[in-house]
């Protein structure tokens, strides 16, 4: 779910199925707006989303991605951060690949979230980058959550910015609603919104919930 009040930008998400009941999470975004900004967006999204769709692995979509982004010659650079998830007993396995994105983060059924880590370099940027990536197993009623930084960077009227009580904002929104991962991401997107004071910067938010089944 993203914020789309607002005029053409860099952001960009999507999902993919995956074999065996899996999916592929991606979200990213292009530095800066306008009309080159949104030609490197949408190269990025189609780029990861036709090689995923091929069965390419995280690591080579990005490496792909990067060398597409580099022949461009361009003077932006692009964040991204890939989320595969893999049904696994009562739950999905989770691996996750970061090129210079947020970190997400992982809100537990009980309400307690915790920061994903994966530091990454930037795409577009060199002809050779490394990738974080981590683990984690999702369990029914736990949310994956994934955002740009227009997020953690949206300010209020006295300069605090939103990344200070994002971890609460994730606490709060998931408990409304709890089966439905698109209304959390909404009402994550609604409380950036309006917590900003100033400036029109891009919102992507993408959840996946692991539901209880039975």
């Amino acid at each position: 779910m993203g914020d789309v009040s607002l005029d053409v930008g860099g952001d960009f998400y999507d999902a993919v199925p995956g074999a065996r009941g899996g999916v592929t999470l991606l979200i990213g975004d292009v530095c800066g707006r306008g009309a080159e900004a949104a030609a490197l967006t949408g190269l990025a999204r189609h780029t990861l989303r036709a090689l995923f769709e091929d069965g390419s692995t995280p690591e080579h979509a990005l490496e792909r991605l990067n060398q597409a982004l580099v022949r461009e010659s361009t003077s932006r650079f692009v964040t991204a951060l890939v989320a595969v998830l893999v049904p696994d007993g009562e739950g999905f396995r989770v691996r996750y690949w970061s090129a210079g994105h947020p970190a997400p983060l992982l809100r537990r059924a009980d309400g307690t979230v915790a920061e994903l880590v994966a530091h990454g370099d930037l795409l577009g940027v060199l002809p050779d980058i490394e990738y974080g990536s981590g683990s984690v197993h999702l369990k029914p009623g736990d949310a994956l959550v994934m955002f740009t930084d227009g997020v953690t960077e949206a300010r209020a009227a006295d300069g605090t910015f939103f990344e200070s009580r994002l971890r609460n904002e994730v606490a709060r929104q998931g408990a409304q609603g709890a089966g439905e991962a698109r209304g959390f991401a909404g009402r994550l997107a609604e409380a950036v919104v309006e917590f900003r004071a100033t400036g029109a910067d891009d919102i992507a938010v993408l959840v996946a919930r692991a539901e209880a089944t039975g």
